[in-house]
């Protein structure tokens, strides 16, 4: 079994392909060896659409046959360049994988994110859901657009959210409908806005998920922090987050900006009790 397209030539065929001609070589056929198939089906369209002259999608030239041709021996020489991978994870290490016995000071720096402000209940809040869809969308898509273009292959980074409430003892009473956040994924500093626009385009034609016009890319930059990572339930936190509160006031430092969490656990695989989370609170002397 095998797409239509797959088999196409560049030729033009007869009888009920007087149009669109065929590979005709069984081992061509066999090693999926045509001109189209080396390229993408978008080639294929464009090409037949315009009568063997075709414009590019993401062009504005026009594509003869020989162009073709010259543009599938381009992605053979690129299949040949290495590709480069980067485990942010590991470079900073520092930032995502933090103790679980002791609180360690930390100096975060600038890095760019995807955004989407919300509130509620995170627990029952189809809004947030909704951001986290968003989000992941979008970083996937980045992520492919990046391996694809640049031969850079990488990890999307983890879930972050920071959270505040217009009064905090919200967060002590457990009003959790009060409860304000920003979910947010960071991406790796070469990704641009034009990147992300484009990246928002393709997500908004194959998905189109709800909170997409809310996503925003900006920078952050929390600075001086104190962090812990916590073992467990999201409803068990309260003795880890006193514990970086405590030392923040113990080392006379005063908390600054809001309450950080990420999240390093994929919560639909592991029991509650293997949650883990990092823990973080921006600081000042």
């Amino acid at each position: 079994m095998c797409e239509k397209w797959r088999l196409a030539s560049d030729k033009q065929g007869s009888g009920n392909t007087a149009n669109i001609g065929s590979i005709t070589f069984i081992r061509d056929i066999l090693a999926d060896n045509s001109l189209f198939a080396r390229l993408e089906e978008e080639w294929f369209d464009e090409y037949w659409m315009n009568s063997g002259v075709t414009t590019p999608i993401k062009s504005n030239a026009r594509v003869t046959r020989s162009a073709l041709a010259l543009h599938s021996q381009r992605r053979a020489l690129k299949k040949e360049i290495p590709m480069e991978k980067i485990d942010y994870k590991k470079q900073l290490k520092h930032l995502y994988a933090p103790s679980a016995k002791k609180v360690e000071v930390v100096e975060v720096p600038q890095m760019n994110f995807l955004m989407v402000d919300g509130e509620g209940d995170p627990n029952t809040s189809k809004a947030f859901s909704d951001a986290i869809e968003a989000l992941y969308s979008l970083s996937y898509t980045l992520k492919f657009m990046v391996k694809e273009k640049m031969s850079v292959d990488y990890g999307v980074l983890p879930l972050e959210a920071i959270w505040w409430a217009d009064d905090m003892s919200a967060f002590s009473t457990g009003n959790k409908d009060a409860w304000k956040w920003t979910a947010m994924i960071m991406q790796p500093e070469f990704i641009t806005p034009s990147m992300v626009e484009e990246a928002t385009e393709a997500v908004r034609r194959k998905k189109n998920p709800v909170s997409l016009p809310l996503v925003r890319f900006e920078a952050f930059q929390e600075g001086r922090a104190a962090q812990i990572l916590h073992v467990g339930p999201f409803s068990e936190e309260g003795p880890t987050i006193e514990k970086v509160h405590s030392f923040i006031e113990s080392n006379a430092n005063r908390r600054t900006g809001k309450h950080h969490e990420i999240y390093l656990t994929d919560l639909r695989r592991a029991a509650p009790e293997k949650w883990k989370t990092v823990v973080r609170q921006p600081m000042s002397e």
